[in-house]
């Protein structure tokens, strides 16, 4: 077996299967979305500059603001390649202490190294069932209306609900032009 062979049988063996993406509204206009997802990680490309919001949707009911996340956030991007971790982003909550919590974590924040979530009672509660949302649009949106939206929103909805609500209310009253790319967040 040549060294090309093998070569090739290594990256066949570690390829991973297609990301699974659901693509509604103007995808034509603002491009693939996302490209890869993970618990920690999200990426994703534009064709043309837009106004990004990115949030993580649980089973549970659970919304988290990625971004924007701070008042200060410029939310427009330039076409190309862009991704994010959630490590990366810094959080606008207090910072204390939740007993009961790990050390690192702070309250209403995914955990990416476990994979976990931190409640405000310091319950951690299984990632399984997370969804990344990432919304495009011709227009910005702010963290405090990303956060006013995620406060408003049905606490008894679902997961399918959710990720149909959560556009609509933060760029759909605002704008006809937008797009949604939504997946599951894996470990990869």
């Amino acid at each position: 077996m040549t060294s090309a062979m093998v070569l090739v049988l290594a990256l066949a063996a570690v390829q991973r299967p297609p990301l699974d993406v659901i693509k509604t509204g103007e995808v034509e206009r603002y491009g693939p979305g996302i490209t890869h997802a993970s618990h920690r990680v999200l990426k994703y490309e534009l064709i043309r500059p837009a106004h990004v919001v990115v949030l993580l949707v649980s089973d549970h009911g659970e919304v988290q603001a990625v971004f924007p996340e701070r008042t200060g956030d410029k939310t427009e991007k330039k076409a190309g390649r862009h991704g994010l971790s959630v490590g990366d982003v810094a959080s606008s909550l207090p910072a204390y202490r939740v007993e009961g919590a790990p050390a690192e974590a702070k309250p209403g924040r995914f955990l990416p190294q476990s994979g976990t979530r931190v409640t405000a009672s310091g319950a951690v509660v299984e990632m399984e069932g997370t969804y990344w949302l990432l919304i495009a649009a011709d227009v910005p949106t702010t963290a405090l209306q990303v956060l006013a939206v995620i406060e408003a929103r049905d606490r008894s909805a679902g997961v399918a609900e959710l990720i149909e609500g959560l556009p609509r209310a933060l760029v759909g009253v605002r704008t006809t032009s937008w797009a949604t790319y939504v997946t599951q967040a894996v470990e990869r």
